[in-house]
């Protein structure tokens, strides 16, 4: 019988020794992708970039993003807490305590809650599953699959599910999607700084695949001051002008054919400095444009009024894809433009 025993410890010894060969240790300094068997690489878990609270959870398309940049800091007894790049250590993933159901992943302010205090128990083949120390072991974090996008993470009862194994691996660039891929070519120079035909109209199209044939327009509702990506076409509201800052060398007004020139793209000036509308054009520091030349063509559109950290992006709502915002600068495709002059 003691023999048995001994046999036993030693084959349970070995398999947690080929855990945790297949588990290397998680670094606290380094930034981090959380992907599942069940979507693969194709997919991180991401924050919903809505605008509005920013603090929801699903998987999105795996990218460049602060959002997917996720650190596992120790928090003690075996747990951690989890952090993106976007928010910092202001916020952690915690679950909403809604008295129904508890299982709803989001970011919340970070605190001592046993919520945001989560355990990554080694899985075979490189896998975690990750359960909170409020709801235990018994609940684990998964993937809800509904059938439509299968998208929304949710603590579920654990099982042997492919949407509750995760994958921690090291946050690393991804090739942005591109037309056709073009042989390598030996590096450039820096592009030369813009300077925009005040004669010419200009289409202005995004780098990000969600808005292929959508280009900078007009909302037509009547009051004519609201932008959106919407399809592009020969609307007047997706003929821009780009003219000369008075006084300001480097910035450009932007103006387009359907409103003239008697309103001007502009930064709301509210408690939040990230929303855009068209305003009667005036020396007003959120209608000073710079155009920051970018690889392959693109720019990076940043205004006066909130500086050079923040630039034009779109709204990632998982929807339509097509409002409009100024978020904190970064190297996503949502931030890269492109004018073409229409002829």
């Amino acid at each position: 019988m003691f023999k048995k025993l001994c046999a036993l410890s030693s084959l349970l010894l070995l398999c947690c020794g080929l855990l945790q060969a297949q588990h290397p240790a998680i670094d606290s300094n380094t930034y981090y992708r959380l992907q599942t068997m069940w979507q693969g690489q194709s997919k991180s878990l991401d924050v919903i970039n809505d605008g509005k609270n920013n603090n929801e959870l699903w998987l999105s398309e795996t990218a460049n993003v602060s959002g997917q940049a996720w650190k596992l800091i120790p928090a003690g007894e075996g747990y951690y807490r989890l952090q993106c790049q976007w928010f910092g250590a202001a916020k952690s993933v915690d679950i909403i305590n809604d008295g129904k159901d508890n299982n709803k992943p989001w970011l919340d302010s970070s605190g001592p809650y046993s919520g945001q205090l989560w355990k990554l128990t080694p899985l075979p083949d490189g896998y975690f599953r990750l359960t909170t120390a409020w709801q235990g072991e018994g609940k684990s974090l998964d993937i809800i699959n509904d059938g439509k996008n299968n998208n929304r993470p949710a603590l579920m009862n654990s099982i042997d599910a492919s949407g509750q194994f995760w994958k921690i691996i090291p946050f690393v660039k991804v090739k942005e999607a591109t037309p056709a891929d073009k042989p390598a070519q030996p590096a450039q120079p820096a592009p030369a700084a813009f300077v925009p035909d005040s004669t010419a109209s200009y289409r202005i199209t995004n780098l990000w695949a969600a808005t292929n044939g959508k280009s900078l327009d007009v909302v037509n509702d009547g009051k004519n001051n609201k932008v959106q990506m919407g399809g592009s076409g020969a609307y007047s509201g997706q003929y821009w002008k780009l003219t000369p800052m008075p006084g300001n060398p480097g910035y450009y007004r932007l103006s387009n054919l359907f409103t003239g020139r008697g309103k001007s793209l502009d930064v709301v000036n509210d408690a939040a400095k990230n929303k855009l509308a068209l305003t009667k054009t005036g020396m007003l520091s959120g209608q000073a444009w710079k155009l920051t030349p970018m690889p392959d063509g693109y720019f990076r559109l940043t205004s006066m009024f909130t500086g050079e950290n923040k630039a034009l992006d779109i709204v990632n709502d998982g929807k339509k894809n097509n409002q409009l915002i100024l978020s904190k600068k970064a190297d996503v495709s949502g931030q890269r433009w492109k004018l073409t002059v229409i002829k």
